[in-house]
């Protein structure tokens, strides 16, 4: 899928300078550009975890669980309005890859041969490469990369441990 944004603007005297009136067109383009990338991106963002949910309706519980939980601990830890909302989203948004596990693993998450739990521990990697796509989910990336980390140094993918681990 494409998208294609214009900008115009109108030389009304002969006395306007055409330059001018050509980098008028071209940052009403540009704003044009930005503002609907946003809403693409989120819609393509919203697709993605609408389609995670359809394969998995127990995943959107546990988004939206997760989100409030990291909310509240937030919040406990007197983070600031936009931290906390912040915080919020990347509960939301931290098992996006999922998306990309079959359901056999999604649904089968304690019981996976050595195989699959492999598998299931490269969707971090995944998450981080989806959330760098876009431009609202770019600082989300390294922390959803890292929620599975453990403060003993035994999570994954990077065994980070203690205050390696971001705070978020």
């Amino acid at each position: 899928r494409g998208s294609i944004s214009l900008g115009t603007d109108t030389k009304f005297s002969s006395d306007i300078d055409i330059r001018e009136v050509i980098r008028n067109a071209e940052e009403e383009m540009y704003r044009v550009k930005t503002l609907e990338s946003k809403e693409i991106n989120s819609k393509m963002l919203d697709n993605i975890m609408e389609a995670l949910f359809e394969k998995s309706p127990r995943e959107k519980i546990h988004a939206q669980n997760v989100s409030k939980i990291s909310g509240n601990i937030a919040k406990n830890m007197g983070l600031t309005e936009t931290d906390i909302r912040i915080v919020k989203d990347i509960g939301y948004y931290h098992d996006i890859d999922k998306i990309t596990l079959s359901k056999k693993i999604l649904y089968n998450i304690d019981n996976l041969s050595s195989e699959e739990q492999r598998e299931m521990e490269t969707h971090t990697l995944i998450g981080y490469r989806v959330l760098n796509l876009f431009n609202q989910t770019v600082d989300m990336a390294e922390v959803v990369l890292s929620h599975h980390e453990r403060w003993d140094g035994k999570g994954y993918p990077k065994k980070l441990k203690g205050r390696e681990i971001p705070l978020y």
